[in-house]
């Protein structure tokens, strides 16, 4: 799901949602959860950046964690990005 939050002239603000989930004998990934949103205009007058924030926990799937050494059983990591146009097909 993705839901536009605010837009206004030079600024908006859109979040998404995400999950997915798996019978676990064809993928190491059981499930996972994606969250996140993203800014545009952060910066008065910079109405093309970009300010991202994500969330993603994926969980590991009961057969790939009896192959691991050590006793695993998910993975969290949070995204911070942010985007600025150098050129019209360049982005930093």
């Amino acid at each position: 799901a993705e839901k536009t939050l605010y837009r206004g002239e030079d600024r908006g603000i859109d979040a998404f949602a995400r999950y997915s989930r798996t019978d676990g004998d064809s993928s190491a990934n059981r499930s996972a959860l994606n969250l996140g949103m993203s800014m545009t205009g952060l910066i008065p007058g910079r109405g093309d950046d970009i300010f991202g924030i994500g969330y993603t926990r994926g969980t590991i799937s009961r057969k790939y964690a009896l192959t691991l050494a050590a006793p695993v059983s998910a993975e969290s990591a949070v995204e911070i990005t942010y985007r600025i146009p150098l050129t019209p097909w360049l982005w930093l």
